[in-house]
Order: C-alpha cells, then structure tokens, then sequence
C-alpha cells in the first residue's frame, strides 16, 4: 500500500509542477484557472458571511430544494462552495489534474460541457438522498471515471489514471463517508458515487460504438428520471435521516415572502405532514393560513404549536392575536357600521412583532429569520 502511493505521488508531483507555479498558464488552462478562482472566492465568501454581513447571502447560490422550483442555476454553482479548508484543498488539487489534463485532451468547450452534467447530476442526486450537494467532489470523481474508462483504448489517458490514483481516490471515498457518519465532515458522498457512475457513463458512450452508445444514451435517460423522481416526488422517502420536512419548509418560505399565501400553505402542511410534533412548523402553517384568510385553520394551528412548545412565546403571542381577531368579528357581526380599521391596523402589525423574538432560534421558521438572513 504504502508502494503505491510513492509510486502516486511521484507520477503527480512532476505532472503537476510544470503548470502549477505559473499564473500564465491562464491562458492554456481558462475553464480549470476560472473554477479554481471561483471556488476559493466562493469559499472565502461563505466563511465570512460568518463573520461579516453581505448584501447577498451565499445561501441564494448553495444546492437545496429551491432548484427543482425556478432556481436551476443551485445546481452548477454549488459546486464552488466547500465546507472548509481540507475538501477544497482536496477537491482543487484533483480539480487541477483532471482539468489541465482534459482541457489539453478535449479543449475547454468539451471539458465545460463534462463539468456542468457532472456537476448537475451529482448535486441533484445529493440533495434527493441526503444532504445538500457542495463541492467540486463530484465533479472530480466524475472526470476521474471518465479518464480511466478512455485509459482502456486510448494510452494518453492511462498514462494519468492508474491503480494508484484510483487507490487514493478510494482511500478518499471511503474516508469522507466515515467522517460523515462519526459527524466530523458533512462530505457529499451521494454526489460523489453520482458523478461517478455518471463519468463512466460519458466514457462508455465516448469509447464504443453506437449499438453501445444507444444502451448508455437509455441508462443515463433512466438515471436522469430516477433522480428527477427522487428529488421531488420521492423526497420524503428516499431523504437520509429525514430533512424533507426542511426542504418543505424552504418551499414555504418563500411563497411566504412573495405573498402567495395558498402556495405556502401547501408546503408548510406537508412539512407538518413529515414532522407533526415539530412546532415551529405548525406555527409557519399558522401565519399561512392567517394571510389566506382562513383564522379557524390558523388558531388551530398555533394552539397545537403552543401544546408542543410552550416555551415560545410568540407562539402564544399569535394565538392570543387569533382570538382578539375572532373577538372582534364576533363584535362586528352584531355591529355592522362600527370602523374596523383601528383594529385592523394592529392585527397586521402583531406578527411581525411576534416574529422578532424567533431571529435568535436555530430553527428555519417563516418568521424573522428570513429577514435577519
């Protein structure tokens, strides 16, 4: 073992050494210097929005449910985004290797066509499964299938990809999913083994001929569907230790913050639906139901977000608003002519002001949180 990855790291280090220290290879290498410049910005940038606030939060960019829902760029620009130092060291320097190299191969229109399906592919099949998708993993096991399927007919490529290379990538695999399970690194494993059944695939279709070709164009349109199935009408079953409940609740957000109120019922009943003793969740579907016009629903909901946790207080804080709203229209019911705008006027201020104690909750709730974010 300890062989070949001396025999690995002498083949690499030669390879990589040429290029590398060269900012001028700009040039010869754009897409592979672009990503590599992205993705360190990227990462600096979801650091310190730690640390410093920003007009625009990284979160718009990053892979979650929202792409399925009119924000399809989430799954390219995911890819840029790392976790911390040791993936994007990790991810760049496979990164470098397999880019220089498909981009001296293939040109760089081919290798940017490769990067998107990768990247697209394994970021959905992350964020239908597991986690959400981050980092460039995918990509890179992607590229590396792909490298040593053409390695089989063509000697340019296994000149690169070898037993000891695929040992290390190995060695990698198997490593993130360990960290993943201990809880030390949230490795987008899922998106790993997608991009690379996916980079076998393009091989495949690239290497033989058209009978075969017409077999891989099937497969990939079947996994192509299955992940498509998966990420949306699949998500709650197929989701990992749950979370669908969250994606669910994202969906709701923000039909919450464009004021299509029944949307956001929607979602954050089926959020409910998954997770019917979180509170938090019976409360958004509350706000929900309030701005729909619909105070019976809403009252229910925010009495049953009270009897899970009665701690908060602006969960108490809606219900009595509820009731002094159904006072008032019971009043108003024996009282046609009297002006209702006094008592209007303070119900559309109360659930702002109810809100602003839920900005220092861990919770992703309708409330303040999405206007503090």
């Amino acid at each position: 073992m300890l062989a070949r990855l001396l025999t690995f790291w002498k083949k690499v280090i030669p390879f990589m050494s040429t290029p590398l220290p060269r900012f001028q290879t700009i040039r010869e290498y754009p897409l592979t210097w672009s990503v590599v410049i992205l993705s360190l910005l990227a990462t600096l940038w979801k650091i310190n929005q730690q640390l410093v606030e920003f007009p625009i939060s990284p979160k718009l960019f990053e892979m979650n449910i929202l792409a399925w829902y009119g924000e399809p760029w989430r799954f390219v620009t995911s890819m840029f985004f790392h976790e911390g130092a040791v993936p994007l060291v990790i991810n760049l320097f496979f990164w470098w290797m397999f880019g220089t190299f498909l981009e001296k191969q293939i040109g760089a229109l081919r290798t940017l066509a490769m990067m998107l399906w990768l990247a697209t592919l394994s970021a959905a099949g992350q964020d239908a499964i597991a986690t959400r998708s981050i980092g460039l993993g995918g990509v890179v096991y992607g590229q590396f299938a792909f490298i040593g399927l053409m390695g089989m007919a063509r000697p340019a490529y296994s000149l690169l990809v070898d037993r000891s290379l695929a040992m290390v990538l190995g060695i990698w695999f198997l490593a993130s999913i360990f960290l993943t399970v201990t809880g030390s690194l949230l490795a987008p494993n899922v998106a790993h083994l997608v991009g690379f059944l996916s980079g076998g695939l393009l091989g495949w279709a690239v290497l033989f001929g058209s009978r075969q070709q017409a077999i891989i164009a099937f497969i990939a349109m079947v996994l192509h569907l299955g992940i498509f199935m998966g990420a949306t009408y699949g998500r709650p079953f197929l989701k990992v230790g749950g979370g669908a409940d969250n994606d669910y609740n994202t969906l709701g957000r923000r039909a919450y913050d464009r004021e299509e109120y029944p949307a956001a019922v929607k979602f954050f009943s089926k959020a409910v639906e998954l997770q019917p003793e979180k509170a938090i969740w019976h409360y958004n579907l509350g706000l929900a139901y309030r701005k729909s016009g619909e105070p019976q629903q809403a009252k229910a909901a925010f009495e049953r977000a009270v009897s899970l946790d009665e701690s908060k207080s602006q969960f108490h804080d809606m219900l009595k608003e509820m009731e002094k709203e159904q006072e008032a229209e019971l009043k108003q019911s024996t009282k046609p002519d009297s002006d209702e705008s006094g008592s209007q006027e303070s119900m559309e201020e109360s659930p702002e002001e109810s809100n602003a104690e839920e900005s220092d909750t861990t919770e992703d709730s309708t409330g303040t949180e999405e206007r503090t974010n």
